[in-house]
């Protein structure tokens, strides 16, 4: 198999019809990255946003490659990541009103953001496995008290145990629903195996 350099693996992901925007859109999230990590990069990450877009951009209905929601988040990450130069084939996707609008404004005010400081640095920080377990129970909802309770050690920090409801202590009716779930009634299920 040819060594195919992964960047070149994302702009082919990118131009394959069809793909989610979601999954297209954590692509260019990728490469966004790249640049505000490696700035030496910038330029090899700007041919292929220029490509992408062009491609995008010559691209007709029966191609299935048109996604203007992708095409929003994608000039989102050009944005955050500084790359003015695509300004003229931007222009032709907003022209061809290949981009939703809702999600990064009009061009005019797409612009005006490349002329200015950002207000946020939106560069990410990098971990390896074992600090992005960490960020995830210390910064996610729901995952922040296994945290607390588990340390590095404890066999089980990476198998965090499920937490069930309290059991309900009330009586079961013969004719109820039976609780292991089997969708038979009490009396037709584990009500027998009791006797």
């Amino acid at each position: 198999m040819p060594n195919i350099p992964i960047i070149c693996l994302l702009k082919q992901f990118l131009l394959q019809p069809g793909i989610d925007e979601y999954s297209k859109t954590a692509v260019s999230s990728a490469l966004c990255q790249i640049v505000l990590h490696c700035p030496e990069r910038k330029k090899e990450i700007l041919t292929i946003y220029s490509k992408v877009f062009t491609a995008f951009a010559q691209a007709t209905e029966e191609d299935n490659l048109i996604d203007s929601d992708f095409l929003g988040l994608a000039i989102c990450d050009v944005l955050d990541c500084n790359l003015h130069e695509l300004q003229p084939v931007i222009k032709v996707l907003y022209d061809k009103r290949y981009v939703d609008v809702s999600i990064c404004g009009e061009y005019k005010q797409i612009v005006n953001e490349f002329g200015k400081d950002r207000r946020f640095n939106h560069k990410k920080n990098l971990y390896n496995i074992f600090e992005l377990y960490d960020h995830v129970l210390s910064t996610w909802a729901g995952y922040s008290e296994y945290k607390n309770g588990f340390n590095k050690n404890d066999k089980d920090y990476f198998n965090p145990p499920i937490i069930l409801p309290p059991a309900v202590s009330e009586k079961i009716g013969r004719n109820d629903p039976c609780p292991c779930g089997s969708g038979k009634k009490y009396k037709k299920c584990c009500m027998k195996n009791e006797n």
